[in-house]
């Protein structure tokens, strides 16, 4: 009896001293980083079949032994888990089996179209534009979101967001979407109700604030000449609108450009256009809905990227004159 004790002994010590110059060995035989997918659903058996194939120096056996002792065989986290060349196989053990995946930063700026911003969301997540158009374009995953809107343009709020790398594209629109209406709170809204705008309105117009200036200072005076527009019943002749009516531009806007036929064009239909134009930032929607008080209805860009501000059509065109003048001088 104490020889099988004895020998049963001398097997376990033998298994834990495998077991641990197999745990200390380097996972990365590589001499850069090698990265192991995780997808949804996938079991223990799939994630090493996978990291075999990545030459990742991990037993099948040894490893789903481990993972089965702590409880993670069947509730591996999926997503992406950087292997470092100085990696051991335990750190990358351990990695899968506390859920230690990957994340990414993803910063969308202040007025972007749609477009731009999921080629900003693809290029950073690691999925494909494509799998983001199709969300877009689906009006039963639109109407799931807040504000259950017609169309994504104007609702992905700028911000920078913390996401594991390869989420799903509905898992981000969703948290950008939630961020815009986090923002939207009660008070914000009871104002919009105030000044006439409901949701799609109100990101309308902070969209077109924000297509007209960068500079943050001069967004509730261009409000204030917007709503001054809109109470006279005037066209907003807005040059961004036609410019996104025309798909974009990578040229200066020509006057035959401003007959183009598009209900975007504000040089041609009174009133707000059908919806944003880009994702306004929250200076551009607290502009919108807390303009200044002014007389003015006009405005052109100056020399340095500023706008001069008038009051009447006499002193409009005198300000343009005289910024043409100082362009020819430079």
């Amino acid at each position: 009896m104490k020889r099988i004790l004895l020998i049963i002994l001398v097997i376990a010590l033998g298994m834990l001293v495998y077991f641990g110059l197999y745990l200390g060995g380097d996972a990365n035989p590589t001499n850069g980083n090698i990265y192991l997918m995780v997808h949804p659903g996938d079991g223990a058996g799939t994630v090493l079949h996978r990291a075999d194939s990545l030459d990742l120096k991990l037993s099948k056996t040894a490893a789903k032994l481990y993972l089965r002792i702590y409880g993670a065989e069947r509730r591996i986290v999926p997503g992406r888990y950087t292997v470092e060349p100085d990696d051991s196989r335990l750190d990358l053990l351990k990695r899968i089996r506390n859920g230690e995946i990957d994340y990414v930063w993803i910063t969308v700026p202040e007025g972007l179209t749609v477009n731009r911003t999921i080629e900003i969301m693809a290029d950073r997540s690691g999925r494909t534009a494509q799998e983001f158009l199709l969300l877009a374009n689906d009006p039963e995953f639109l109407s799931s979101l807040p504000f259950s809107p017609e169309a994504l343009e104007g609702y992905l709020f700028p911000e920078t967001y913390k996401a594991p790398y390869h989420a799903e594209p509905d898992y981000l629109i969703n948290i950008m979407v939630n961020a815009l209406y986090e923002f939207l709170d009660s008070r914000l809204m009871a104002r919009a109700e105030e000044i006439g705008l409901d949701v799609k309105e109100l990101l309308t117009l902070a969209s077109l604030i924000e297509a007209e200036t960068a500079a943050r200072e001069e967004m509730p005076v261009i409000s204030s000449v917007f709503h001054n527009r809109l109470k006279r019943d005037m066209l907003l002749q807005c040059d961004p609108t036609v410019i996104y009516a025309l798909g974009g531009l990578d040229r200066p806007l020509y006057t035959k450009d401003l007959k183009v036929d598009s209900p975007y064009n504000t040089y041609l239909y009174k009133g707000l256009p059908p919806g944003p134009i880009n994702s306004p930032g929250r200076d551009a929607i607290l502009a919108a809905l807390y303009p200044d008080s002014t007389n003015y209805l006009f405005f052109v860009a100056d020399i340095s990227g500023r706008h001069v501000f008038s009051a009447t059509n006499a002193e409009h065109e005198k300000a343009r004159r005289e910024i043409k003048r100082k362009r020819r001088l430079e």
